[in-house]
């Protein structure tokens, strides 16, 4: 079993008034990499 190193849950990311995350997760695990464009 993949060691989770971090856990993101419920990320909100706001603009101005512009919305560009809403509600998001995420685990991230041991050797993976991640990138969220």
């Amino acid at each position: 079993m993949t060691e989770e190193l971090l856990r993101l849950e419920n990320i909100y990311k706001n603009f101005g008034n512009v919305k560009v995350l809403k509600d998001v997760n995420m685990n991230i695990k041991k050797g993976e990499i991640v990138a969220l464009i």
